[in-house]
C-alpha cells in the first residue's frame, strides 16, 4: 500500500473514530448538560440546519426563540427529517439541552425528548419547567409573516399576550417560540384554532372592582377574590388575564376563574413577595383592572 493510501486510511479510521463518539447513540444520560452532550447536540443542530435550508416555505420548520436575551434564552431548531435540538441558557451558563424527533402535521407538533433530564438542583430544575411545557403538543399559530408555536393548553396564556398587546412582540423579549425575528409583519389577528377565537378581543376591557372578599393568607402574601363589574357580555371569558390599570402606582394581575353575563371574579395575589422590596397594597372597590394595561395612560 502507498504512503498517499495509508494516510488516507488512518484519516479515515480517525474521523469514524471521532464521529462515532460524537453520534446520537453515544449521549451521555448521566450528565445531560455535558461537553459531549453538547457537542452531539451541536452536530444535530447543524444537520437540521442544513435541511431547513433546503426546505421552501415550510409551515413549521426553521429556529425559534423566546427569552430576555440575558438571564432567560431558549432556543428551539427542528425540521422534519433530523427532529429537533433545545437549548436553555443564560448569557454565562447551560440550563438545559436536549434532542429528538417530531411528530405531528402541519397545524399540531409533538415533541419527543431524548434525554429527559430530571431536576437536580435550581439550573436543572428550571430548565426542566422549561421543556415541559414542550412535551404535550403544540400548535403553530401563524400571524402575518410571523410564526409561534404554542403549547396546546398555553393558547389562552398566548391570547392574553396578545390582549395585553406584549405580543406581536417588538423586541426580543417574549415568552413565547417566534421563528425568525420579532421585526417581521403582522396583520390582523393570529390565526389561533377556532375555539379560541373569541379570547381574541377588539378592545380593551376596563372593569371596576365592586366587591373585595374571602382574604386568606398564603405563604408571604394574601390572596382574596375581586369582582369586577364587567362580564361575558362585555367580551370577558375565563382564564382571560387582567391587569391592574388605576392605582397606576400598583402592578398585579390576576386570572378570572369565574364569568357571568355582567360581573366576573378571579383570585388576586397581593403582599410582600420574597425578594420584593415593595408590598402591593390590599384591593379596594373602586380600583380598576384591565386586559391591556400595558403602555395605558390615565388621570389619576
Amino acid at each position: 500500500m502507498t504512503m498517499p493510501k495509508i494516510l488516507y486510511c488512518l484519516l479515515l479510521v480517525f474521523f469514524l473514530g471521532v464521529s462515532g463518539c460524537y453520534s446520537e447513540n453515544n449521549i451521555d444520560h448521566d450528565d445531560p448538560n455535558s461537553e459531549k452532550n453538547r457537542t452531539i447536540i451541536e452536530i444535530k443542530r447543524r444537520k437540521i440546519e442544513r435541511e431547513i435550508a433546503k426546505l421552501k416555505d415550510h409551515p413549521w420548520a426553521g429556529e425559534y426563540y423566546y427569552g430576555d436575551k440575558h438571564g432567560l434564552n431558549v432556543t428551539l431548531t427542528l425540521a422534519p427529517e433530523n427532529g429537533f435540538t433545545i437549548v436553555f441558557e443564560s448569557s454565562t451558563s447551560l440550563f438545559g439541552q436536549d434532542f429528538g424527533t417530531v411528530i405531528g402535521n402541519d397545524d399540531r407538533l409533538k415533541l419527543s425528548f431524548v434525554l429527559n433530564a430530571p431536576a437536580k438542583d435550581n439550573n436543572t430544575r428550571f430548565a426542566k419547567q422549561e421543556f415541559d411545557r414542550y412535551k404535550s403538543e403544540s400548535v403553530r399559530v401563524p400571524w402575518g409573516e410571523r410564526t409561534y408555536l404554542v403549547p396546546a393548553d398555553e393558547i389562552i396564556d398566548f391570547c392574553n399576550a396578545v390582549n395585553a398587546r406584549t405580543e406581536p412582540r417588538q423586541w426580543s423579549y417574549g415568552g413565547f417560540f417566534l421563528r425568525g425575528d420579532e421585526e417581521k409583519e403582522t396583520t390582523g389577528k393570529p390565526d389561533v384554532p377556532e375555539e379560541f377565537k373569541a379570547y381574541l378581543l377588539d378592545e380593551p376591557v376596563d372593569a371596576e372592582v365592586v366587591a373585595v372578599s374571602d382574604i386568606q393568607p398564603e405563604y408571604c402574601t394574601y390572596l382574596a377574590t375581586v369582582v369586577l363589574n364587567k362580564g361575558k357580555k362585555d367580551g370577558l371569558l375565563p382564564g382571560m388575564e387582567v391587569g391592574v390599570l388605576k392605582p397606576k402606582s400598583v402592578y398585579g394581575h390576576m386570572k378570572l376563574t369565574r364569568v357571568e353575563e355582567t360581573r366576573s371574579e378571579g383570585r388576586y395575589r397581593y403582599g410582600r413577595f420574597p425578594g420584593e422590596i415593595r408590598e402591593k397594597p390590599t384591593p379596594e372597590i373602586g380600583w380598576l383592572f384591565s386586559t391591556c394595561e400595558n403602555l395605558r395612560q390615565l388621570p389619576e
